[in-house]
């Protein structure tokens, strides 16, 4: 399956998602240089010249932070099958211990080989246990881990804040690609959002 092969709805949903990005970031800019343009004497007419310039570049380099340029350009659009699961655990440690403990997080990292053949690692979800019993010391927030497997066929949209696992005939849901909710297997658009599943 390529882009192109995605239904009329989803790719619409991907122009949306980098226009509101490219949008958002040239908007920001032109909004930082109109002020500085208009108002950069009075906000900074004490300044020598080489400082000024290095103000107003300071300034207009915060235009991507601030707008989430670089982190929404970075999340793009991927398919394939993966080759590799790696969950890595952290959380905070204290040499005081009470019955709960520091929240704990599950980074869940895929190998996954794109249909040109690429392997590409990607960080498919992190999901996060607020407490940990002390009672259970080896116990780590294993909440669903689980859900990648070697040889799966994984997608993740552009904009989306996850991955999904395409179905295979004998699954008896379908997660949507756009939201993540899940949706039995016989359905065509997702009931949380309305745009079409994707099943392969």
């Amino acid at each position: 399956m390529r882009k192109q092969d995605f239904p009329q709805d989803v790719q619409a949903y991907l122009k949306k998602h980098t226009l509101k990005t490219w949008g958002t970031f040239l908007g920001l800019v032109l909004a930082f240089g109109l002020i500085l343009f208009f108002f950069g004497e009075q906000l900074f007419g004490e300044l020598l010249s080489w400082q000024k310039i290095l103000v107003y570049s300071l300034v207009m380099l915060s235009t991507p932070f601030i707008s989430g340029f670089f982190k929404r350009i970075t999340n793009r659009t991927y398919l394939g099958t993966v080759e590799r699961v790696h969950v890595r655990t952290t959380y905070t440690d204290h040499n005081w211990r009470t019955f709960w403990e520091p929240p704990t997080e599950n980074h869940v990292m895929l190998w996954i080989r794109t249909p040109k053949g690429k392997l590409v690692r990607k960080t498919a979800s992190t999901f996060s246990v607020q407490y940990r019993s002390k009672t259970n010391e080896n116990s780590r927030a294993d909440a669903n881990v689980d859900t990648f497997q070697v040889g799966d066929k994984v997608l993740h949209l552009a904009g989306a804040s996850h991955t999904v696992v395409l179905p295979k005939p004998s699954d008896d849901y379908v997660v949507c690609a756009v939201c993540g909710q899940s949706n039995p297997i016989a359905q065509s658009t997702c009931h949380d959002c309305g745009y079409t599943l994707i099943k392969e």
